[in-house]
């Protein structure tokens, strides 16, 4: 940019509006010298830095300006203010200091007005509208320009394998047989009623409900059936322990062919009930004795159900009664009763299904996608973390791979159904990143122009000195930062570990888990969970209701997000990645690790991803344990990444096996004055291993006394006056 000069100040102020082609030179803004200008890394917000100074006062041309543009374009108008510095003793050496006017808030009163000046621009606009829903499918952005779709991928879903086992109980109920016939050959045939004890297999354990059946005929309804219309081919393991008492009611002119028996009957055909095969489990040896007997009969048996079986549990019994009396019309009887049966039926499967296909989106697209619907401005999202090869960063990032899609999208219908429409907010988005990779946000300045970058943790706690003080430091006060202090932590999922419909007792193990540690005089937990999902076990159920199989069924998954842990596969489709890309050894703990996905995505790993704060806030403490205390999942599961120690979700780790802390948990406040050099170097960046870091995120190098320096990462610097100084204590 060209300056504009009336005069030879060693500060020059400009405003302009962001339609304008050049900026506006005005007079410097009363109260500016003594504003409470200060740069602050956010706390609470991801490390955002930001920059502001209240109550400037814009007088003449400043005022005229602001004014009109006000006038013209509304409180809304975007007014980027710059100051151009020299150096008082070089007048070639000069920075430039950028900030937005705050339009909403100004007061205009006997020729001057007042306004507050902040970072704005993007981080402002993204503050502002992050947390609105995004549909996937959105190609309008909220501004009302047309935009291109985001990138998709296709992803093979192989499939997790579940263990899904279910088990009914005998019920209380009486079962009864009646046949009454006139030198006929009868059958009667009852089903056994079952009480659910615990049930894997929503969709097709039921409860019979009908305990007498009087008929010839061998079929039944859908009420009388433990086991209704298996929807696809599937190997069953039925274990069947059970006993009952059997009552002969009524024995009356037997004829012959008399037979008494319990039996499990495999049915056929959907809900035409024809009888596929029997295993007889129970063959009365005296169907004629008129005692009262208990009886036992069981099954261990695996067994290949088709498509359309079911499975029941009867009695059976049958014979030629009556056909006495002159004209052979007197009726004989053939009646029991079955009762105080006890025992169970278990049912067990090693669940699979075959493998789907379903869209999903790179985290690095779907957040430069998001970005540019909420900004209006495409491509100005960076991240080395999320990054890959092919977009132009020098290598993949470590999640690089990682994906999101939804419910729908997994069932095959493109992220809508009906009136249901999946969405997801760039605010829960990167609150889900923070939770489950540890990330920090920044707005980056290059140039005139700015981009949203997003990185691991570490990149905002550089090791490195980047700012030496060379005066001594005053008013120095030390305090501890409860800000970062902690007696508990939770980790994990909002959704996943357990309410699934289809299922109890799965082992799920992303899920919800909390841990404590041994401060006890601070009351005070830190929750950290993910809104999108990563739960296997929800994708698999979702997956398993395909558009194809289920074309009007919903489900509970179908509006919510998933991340995927994925990898390349061949002909451009990816894969999910398992415990052999990146593991030792296989994971212990856990059904049929060899499908398990999104090993790397745990509440225990998302817990050591947040290291640098669980060493540091224990600083004291390094012989001391986070413990685990509770979980709604899985916490068998025990991991050992490439190059690291093995991890049990459920185990106590050592503060000190996280390595040095970063940091000790103290406040240093103290003043130093902030002249143009350090002002300068505050906004600059600085080479480290090759890569641009903001200074603002290194650690300053302070004197509190001639010989004795002090070190901490910056938090808040107040420029104007004395210069006052927030730093975190650095472990150096």
């Amino acid at each position: 940019m060209s300056l504009i000069t009336l005069n030879r100040d060693i500060e020059q102020h400009y405003l302009q509006y962001e339609g304008d082609s050049k900026p506006k030179l005005i007079e410097e803004p009363k109260g500016w010298k003594s504003a409470d200008k200060q740069i602050t890394r956010s706390k609470d917000d991801n490390e955002f830095i930001s920059k502001n100074a209240k109550d400037v006062r814009f007088f003449g041309l400043g005022r005229e300006y602001i004014l009109q543009t006000i006038k013209l374009y509304g409180e809304k108008a975007k007014i980027r203010y710059t100051i151009v510095k020299e150096n008082p003793t070089n007048s070639f050496d000069f920075y430039q200091d950028v900030y937005f006017l705050d339009l909403i808030k100004f007061k205009d009163k006997k020729g001057v007005l007042s306004v507050k000046i902040e970072e704005g621009g993007i981080a402002k606009v993204v503050k502002s509208k992050g947390g609105q829903n995004l549909e996937y499918n959105r190609v309008i952005d909220l501004y009302g320009n047309n935009i291109n779709p985001v990138l998709k991928q296709t992803i093979a879903l192989e499939g997790r394998k579940i263990f899904l086992k279910s088990t009914i109980k005998a019920g209380s109920s009486v079962t009864k047989t009646r046949i009454k016939t006139r030198g006929n050959t009868r059958m009667a045939i009852a089903h056994f009623p079952f009480k659910i004890e615990s049930n894997s297999d929503k969709e097709h354990i039921v409860t019979p409900s009908i305990s007498e059946f009087d008929k010839s005929t061998n079929k039944p309804d859908s009420t009388q059936v433990f086991y209704l219309n298996s929807d696809r081919r599937k190997k069953l393991k039925v274990i069947i322990d059970m006993s009952c008492w059997i009552n002969p009611v009524l024995i009356d002119d037997p004829k012959g062919a008399e037979y008494l028996k319990i039996t499990f009957r495999i049915y056929k055909g959907g809900l035409e009930f024809n009888t596929k095969r029997d295993i007889e489990l129970y063959v009365d040896p005296a169907p004629l004795n008129h005692n009262k007997r208990k009886v036992a009969f069981s099954l261990n048996e695996s067994l290949l159900l088709e498509k359309g079986d079911s499975m029941a549990l009867i009695c059976v019994t049958g014979g030629v009664f009556g056909g006495g009396g002159l004209f052979g019309d007197d009726p004989g009887f053939f009646q029991h009763d079955f009762y105080n049966a006890d025992g169970s039926v278990v049912i067990s499967e090693d669940s699979e299904v075959e493998t789907t296909k379903a869209p999903c989106i790179y985290i690095h697209d779907i957040l430069e996608k998001q970005i540019e619907i909420i900004t209006g401005k495409p491509k100005i999202f960076y991240s080395e973390l999320f990054g890959r090869k092919e977009y132009g960063y020098k290598k993949d990032g470590i999640f690089g791979g990682m994906a999101v899609t939804n419910g729908l999208a997994i069932r095959g219908f493109n992220s809508a159904k009906d009136d249901k429409r999946a969405s997801l907010s760039f605010k829960d988005l990167k609150t889900s990143l923070n939770a489950t990779c540890g990330i920090g946000t920044m707005i980056e300045k290059i140039g005139f122009k700015e981009r949203v970058r997003i990185e691991g943790l570490d990149f905002f706690y550089m090791p490195s000195v980047t700012v030496e003080l060379p005066n001594i430091v005053e008013d120095l006060e030390i305090s501890p930062a409860i800000d970062f202090v902690y007696s508990g932590y939770t980790f994990g999922y909002e959704k996943g570990g357990d309410g699934y419909e289809e299922a109890t007792g799965i082992g799920e193990y992303n899920g919800k888990v909390s841990y404590t540690n041994e401060l006890d005089n601070i009351e005070k937990d830190y929750t950290l969970l993910s809104k999108v999902r990563a739960d296997s076990s929800a994708v698999e159920f979702a997956r398993r209701k395909h558009k194809k199989t289920h074309p009007q069924a919903d489900t509970q998954y179908d509006l919510d997000s998933f991340f995927l842990d994925t990898k390349k596969g061949s002909d451009y489709i990816l894969l999910e990645r398992k415990w052999q890309d990146d593991f030792e050894l296989e994971p212990e703990g856990i059904y049929d690790p060899n499908t398990a996905t999104n090993l790397r995505f745990t509440p225990g790993r998302m817990r050591d991803r947040r290291s640098l704060f669980l060493a540091s806030s224990l600083f004291s403490y390094p012989e001391s344990y986070i413990r685990y205390t509770s979980a709604n999942c899985n916490v068998n599961l025990k991991s050992q990444e490439k190059g690291s120690s093995l991890l049990h979700e459920g185990g106590a780790k050592q503060v000190k096996s996280y390595g040095r802390a970063k940091f000790q948990p103290y406040w240093a406040k103290f003043t130093h004055k902030v002249d143009f050099s350090l002002s300068k170097k505050l906004r600059s960046k600085v080479v480290i291993d090759g890569e641009e870091r903001y200074v603002f995120y290194g650690i300053v190098k302070f004197k509190v006394s001639e010989d004795i320096y002090r070190y901490g990462y910056m938090f808040e610097v107040k420029e104007s006056g004395k210069g006052t100084w927030k730093v975190l204590l650095a472990n150096k």
